[in-house]
């Protein structure tokens, strides 16, 4: 039997000889959801022989697909208890987790969100499972809408590392949280994994590049047209417009550190922002109006991701 036949997910059976010992080699599992092969030593069969071997094969297809339905209803039972999870309520997921896995992690927790794709990847699924019959109390995961949740104490990262590593997926982790803040943990392992470039990032790697780093491009095509006026009238008249406004936002609105910044008298300063007021159609004296400048002018000299 070729690897060809395995990987394409098609029944098969065949022989093969290692030394002198012949291996009879079967499939196991339904066409299109194999589940492996078993190898039989054995040499000629009889009739009488090739009937038990063919009854072997049919009960362990029998118990892997058994065991499949059992797998499907224990990840529907955790996508449950991570709903209740996200309520700030851990009462019922610690009662049915303890009877069925052990008890919840203790907390603090620190909460890990994967990709999509490793939520719909059979063997991640199948590591953890393994991972939480052999640390009971210390790991629980689930079904999250866009990637698969994992629990672990804070201080330990269990299998996450190795999930990472192994399978080559993005794990974003939350800052420690108690279960009553469950669901901001969550929030915050979206935005570290969404912000990461491979395998693992922390959610305080990313909240210490600042708010205005995780701007999207939609911000910056917003901040482009905010300032589109006054760079359109620089481009024109050679005037400085961007330049004095950012220095003097730079410089918390003083006429007197702007023009010394710039090498000007502070009432070329204060024409300069009249004008932009003008070109704008904004009030500079207004906080408002200051903030989202700022954060215009910051967003376009943000790289963008």
């Amino acid at each position: 039997m070729s690897s060809a036949s395995f990987t394409g997910g098609s029944r098969a059976g065949s022989a093969l000889r290692i030394g002198d010992t012949p291996f009879t080699l079967q499939t196991l599992g339904r066409g299109g959801h194999l589940r492996g092969v078993i190898a039989i030593a054995a040499g000629d069969l009889d009739q009488e022989g090739r009937g038990v071997v063919t009854a072997v094969i049919a009960m362990a297809g029998l118990a892997l697909e058994q065991q499949q339905g059992l797998s499907r209803a224990r990840g529907a039972l955790r996508t449950g208890l991570l709903q209740t999870l996200l309520t700030g309520d851990p009462a019922l997921a610690r009662r049915i987790s303890r009877d069925l896995w052990g008890p919840l992690p203790a907390a603090p927790v620190v909460v890990a969100v994967t990709d999509a794709a490793a939520a719909r990847a059979d063997g991640v699924s199948e590591l953890l499972e393994l991972r939480v019959e052999e640390s009971r109390g210390c790991l629980f995961f689930g079904r999250g809408d866009d990637g698969l949740v994992i629990v672990v104490p804070a201080g330990e990262l269990g299998p996450i590392p190795e999930l990472a590593e192994r399978f080559g997926v993005k794990i974003g982790l939350s800052d420690p949280a108690g279960y009553d803040a469950f669901a901001s943990a969550l929030g915050q392992a979206r935005v570290a994994r969404d912000r990461g470039t491979t395998g693992v990032t922390p959610f305080a790697d990313v909240a210490r590049s600042g708010v205005l780093s995780a701007l999207t491009d939609d911000a910056r095509a917003l901040a482009r047209a905010e300032l589109a006026p006054l760079y359109d009238h620089d481009a024109a008249n050679g005037t400085r417009l961007i330049e004095t406004l950012q220095v003097w936002l730079d410089e918390d609105c003083s006429h007197e550190a702007s023009a010394q910044s710039l090498g000007v008298h502070r009432h070329t300063i204060r024409t300069r922002l009249a004008l932009a007021e003008r070109v704008l159609g904004r009030d500079l004296s207004s906080f408002a109006t200051r903030a989202e400048l700022w954060a215009a002018l910051r967003a376009l000299d943000t790289p963008a991701r």
